[in-house]
């Protein structure tokens, strides 16, 4: 059996502390602060985000990760032939999904299962968990994605 690697975009909002634990990777998404655009959790820390809202009184934008760096996050994954689950932000809100299916396609590998998560934040978070808990008991990916499907219905 392969081994499953839980993959998720930043905004699972989970820490890093929860993340080493359950070996989950994270694809940052782009954070928009006025013309500057950061990695989030790479570049900008939550605490720089809520300074700089404070400071300029609005909301920063986010932005689908660049698909060379999901290219840079995965092809390791690929190289090891580990299935990869990645879970995320709703595809209501975000391109994310889109952007790692066609990074999927570009590295011609058909063990990457992506999970609209249709939620973010704590949503994302707790999916994220669960399929990490039933990926160390042994529960092969696709029935993982099965379980996180019948919750679509």
């Amino acid at each position: 059996m392969r081994r499953i690697r839980i993959v998720a975009d930043s905004t699972c909002d989970l820490s890093a502390e929860i993340i080493r634990k359950n070996n989950i990777t994270i694809i940052p998404l782009n954070i928009v602060l006025g013309m500057d655009s950061y990695r989030d959790g790479e570049e900008i820390s939550p605490q720089q985000i809520y300074e700089w809202s404070d400071r300029m009184n609005t909301t920063p934008k986010t932005a689908a990760p660049e698909i060379g760096h999901v290219l840079e996050i995965l092809r390791p994954m690929t190289e090891a032939e580990e299935d990869i689950l990645f879970f995320g932000l709703s595809e209501d809100m975000s391109v994310t999904c889109q952007v790692v299916r066609m990074a999927a396609q570009e590295l011609e590998y058909d063990h990457i299962w992506v999970i609209n998560s249709r939620n973010l934040s704590t949503g994302i978070g707790l999916q994220v968990l669960r399929a990490a808990e039933l990926a160390r008991e042994g529960v092969p990916a696709d029935i993982i994605v099965e379980e996180h499907s019948r919750r679509d219905e």
